[in-house]
């Protein structure tokens, strides 16, 4: 089982969007860059109910600035899934995270 921390840059990936589709657009690129990180498809992306309620906290206009996620990647039968979570992170803030990686 392969495990990845990630911090995203919400605010970064919606800039520019209508106010409409920006929280539906967050989810969609969190769901894209796990996919990538994990090495998986977009449909074996199972993004949890607390990463849901996160990023929709503030309502469509305006997804939560930032988000650090857990990726932990199981294999199943033939395929590979991505299990998305939300990490516990100190209430100091972002600063100084990195991205980290365990195998």
């Amino acid at each position: 089982m392969v495990h990845f921390i990630k911090t995203l840059n919400l605010a970064k990936l919606t800039s520019g969007k209508p106010f409409k589709t920006r929280c539906p657009v967050a989810m969609k690129m969190i769901r894209s860059i796990c996919a990538k990180t994990a090495k998986v498809d977009e449909k074996n992306v199972i993004l949890s109910e607390d990463v849901n309620r996160y990023v929709w906290a503030q309502g469509i206009r305006t997804p939560m600035r930032r988000i650090r996620i857990d990726i932990d990647v199981q294999e199943h039968e033939e395929n590979k899934i991505a299990l998305v979570s939300i990490v516990d992170w100190p209430a100091e803030g972002y600063h100084g995270l990195l991205n980290e990686t365990n195998e």
